[in-house]
């Protein structure tokens, strides 16, 4: 039990553990109720640098302070537990490490840079990780064997591990009620700031990361790479290995993430399940395919989350996301916007092996080398409606498309769906524009010479300029003393009194 004031200072462990305090036995549970005790340039030869506890901290209050600790195994600043227990629960006060380390060396396999634990970690106080690191292992910051369960606000800045998991490790993360957890320019080789072996649940709180990325992946520069693709591997900010990432509360940004296959979220035979809340990805980078989510062997569920990507990049597929082995599933009701994504090869916004099932989508401004400028798809495309700004020779790209409501050209002079086989209810053209249909696209296209479209919204096609009158694509003057039919503009009447019929300006 502790409550009063400690200060540790250059205290060494050179053969063991716990280079200021150790408490172990069968009943060696450190509980805090208060005060508050300060750790300084300590050091371990094996686990805990500056605190080593058997079975358990608890925290009820007061606040525990490391600084430049370091171990050569697990566990830089604090070792919590052995390999199958131990837990830290904190339900108040205040945790802070800087500059705490485990320098393991490139043989070995350290943990923890600034906290090892044993087994789980239930959090409703403040825990704040700064330029902390593991040398050749994982979780720079921290790493939990099981769950860690945030209630509270933690917080990892500069953590980096040379393996996986630049802020911490863990089987899975549980995030509820008013939680906020934000990461800031941490990296790994994989998992720049997590790397959770089972799944991310969401269920409250806010959850950010901010310029996280894997090893030598830069998240604002396109000329990635197939020389630094090779010193890292998926997720700039989240890797799970095998499990799922689901939110259905609360806010999750990323922000100048990069990586590899997915510049914010790698997600390996699993899903990515959203049942409620908002998710912003920005200028987010990847290497190579999901400039902002990359799964492989999973689907997306969109169910209610809002979903938002601003500006990502991919060096191949999936400007925004790429679901590799998978499909896309977007229920009624949610928002997906896609704006300014690029793809180097195909798929401007969205990529997908399978099929994409859309509800209604705001696709603005993407691009792809390749076909599809805001999506492709190697099997169907189903959409109930769609919104596309700026202008695709190969807007989607799949199979079969089917639009059963409307998509809406107005802010494009060329929009075009390609496919074998284009079902779509209706389009809606812009001025200057008209409905074309070919044998595999179909879609808006600019008014050639000699033909005109003067309607703002509409599934009309391009009409042949009248004779007597001045026509361009997108202007029509009638020459005094005709009229123009209101249904067809093509066809154009003498005025039996002239005076009736003055120059007449369209639109």
């Amino acid at each position: 039990h502790s409550s009063g004031s400690s200060t540790f200072s250059r205290c060494r462990a050179l053969t063991s553990v716990g280079g200021a305090l150790k408490v172990e036995g069968a009943q060696s549970l450190f509980k805090m109720r208060g005060g508050s005790m300060r750790f300084s340039d300590c050091w371990a030869f094996s686990n805990g640098g500056a605190l080593f506890v058997m079975k358990g901290l608890r925290q009820q209050g007061g606040d525990i302070e490391l600084m430049n600790c370091s171990s050569t195994s697990q566990g830089g600043g604090i070792y919590i537990g052995l390999r199958d227990g131990g837990n830290l629960e904190q339900d108040a006060g205040s945790i802070s490490l800087n500059k705490c380390y485990v320098a393991g060396g490139d043989f070995q396999f350290g943990f923890g840079g600034g906290i090892s634990v044993g087994d789980s970690v239930r959090q409703s106080g403040t825990i704040r990780l700064e330029n902390c690191h593991v040398e050749g292992g994982s979780g720079g910051g921290m790493k939990v064997r099981r769950m860690l369960n945030v209630s509270g606000s933690m917080s990892f800045s500069s953590c980096r591990a040379t393996k996986d998991g630049g802020a911490f490790t863990a089987d899975s993360v549980y995030v509820e009620g008013g939680a906020k957890l934000s990461f800031d320019k941490c990296r790994a080789k994989a998992g720049g700031a997590l790397k959770l072996d089972m799944g991310f649940e969401q269920q409250g709180g806010d959850v950010s990361f901010r310029n996280c990325s894997t090893w030598n992946v830069g998240a604002q520069v396109l000329k990635l790479m197939s020389e630094n693709a090779r010193h890292g591997r998926g997720g700039g900010a989240i890797w799970i290995r095998n499990g799922n990432l689901t939110q259905t509360a609360g806010g999750l940004r990323f922000y100048g993430c990069g990586g590899v296959k997915g510049g914010a979220v790698y997600i390996s035979e699993g899903h990515l399940i959203l049942k409620g809340g908002k998710q912003d990805y920005v200028e987010c980078v990847a290497s190579s395919g999901g400039g902002g989510v990359f799964l492989h062997k999973g689907h997306v569920f969109q169910q209610k989350t809002d979903l938002t990507f601003q500006s990502c990049k991919a060096q191949r597929k999936g400007g925004a996301v790429d679901v590799s082995h998978g499909s896309y599933y977007q229920s009624p009701g949610t928002l997906l916007n896609i704006t300014k994504c690029v793809a180097r090869d195909h798929g401007g916004g969205l990529f997908a092996s399978e099929s994409l099932h859309l509800a209604d989508v705001d696709f603005r401004e993407n691009f792809a080398w390749g076909s599809g400028m805001a999506a492709i798809a190697r099997d169907d495309v189903v959409m109930d409606s769609m919104h596309f700004t700026g202008d695709g020779e190969s807007v989607i790209s799949a199979p079969l498309v089917v639009v059963q409501k409307t998509v809406n050209c107005t802010a494009s002079q060329q929009c075009r769906l390609r496919a074998r086989e284009v079902q779509v209810n209706e389009f809606l053209c812009p001025i200057g524009a008209g409905r074309y249909k070919g044998r595999l696209a179909e879609g808006c296209l600019p008014c050639v010479a000699g033909r005109v479209q003067i309607l703002e919204e509409t599934n009309a096609s391009c009409a042949p300029c009248p004779s007597n009158s001045f026509c361009s694509a997108q202007y029509l003057r009638a020459f005094p003393g005709y009229m123009l039919s209101s249904d067809n503009i093509s066809r154009m009447y003498h005025c039996p009194n002239s005076m009736a019929c003055p120059v007449g300006d369209l639109p």
